[in-house]
């Protein structure tokens, strides 16, 4: 009964190997195919033990996937907080720039109305010049005119005397306002030179504005 049980089991097995390609069913002797029995259950076993090695690589292979795929997420999102620092530093640079442009149209319009200032200052120290200088010839005509008159007529010296002395008076009144002009020309052109150079000052802070934003661009 037992060897009957016995030998219908190995038929079965023997029939399920060969479903797996490890054997065929032939008409063998029973001791036969016990051996083959067993050496199909061996593969199996040799096969089952692969395997299990396999998955165990790869869980480790998986779990290497694992932590370098959540490495990789930090790092995309570090890398996003640094874009968009540097979007926010970019928009900061294009105000910066922006107000500078604004700020040197200004000092050239400045500039402008100074260059202008000063030469209508200027035109206007010519045309004192001008008058002075004809005043000056006045005054000496009226001298020589004076030392003739008094070679002439002795008795009005001290009237002619008063007449030169309030000439000579206007004559240098005339004098300090034409230094006054002056002074306030220089005083304008120092001023003009200070607008140049700050004008000259943000153009560089712009230039250096700029190479900032390529630097940040890289």
């Amino acid at each position: 009964m037992c060897s009957a049980n016995l030998r219908k089991k190995v038929d079965k097995l023997q029939e399920e190997f060969e479903t797996f390609g490890i054997t065929k069913c032939m008409n063998q002797e029973f001791s036969d195919k016990l051996l083959n029995v067993l050496d199909s259950t061996m593969i199996l076993v040799n096969f089952y033990r692969k395997s299990l090695s396999k998955i165990a690589e790869l869980e480790l292979d998986y779990n290497a996937v694992k932590k370098e795929k959540n490495s990789f997420l930090t790092k995309i999102a570090s890398l996003e907080n640094k874009v968009k620092e540097k979007e926010n530093s970019l928009k900061d640079h294009m105000k910066k720039i922006a107000k500078f442009q604004y700020e040197n149209e200004q000092n050239l319009k400045q500039i402008k109305q100074l260059e202008e200032h000063n030469n209508a200052l200027q035109n206007r120290i010519r045309t004192n010049e001008n008058l002075h200088e004809h005043k000056f010839k006045k005054l000496l005509n009226e001298t020589q005119n004076f030392v003739d008159q008094k070679e002439r007529n002795f008795g009005h010296y001290v009237s002619r005397d008063e007449t030169l002395s309030e000439t000579i008076y206007r004559y240098k009144k005339n004098e300090e306002v034409y230094k006054e002009t002056i002074q306030q020309l220089q005083n304008n052109n120092n001023k003009l030179l200070r607008e140049i150079l700050i004008l000259k000052q943000d153009i560089l802070r712009l230039y250096k504005d700029e190479d900032d934003i390529q630097h940040v661009l890289q």
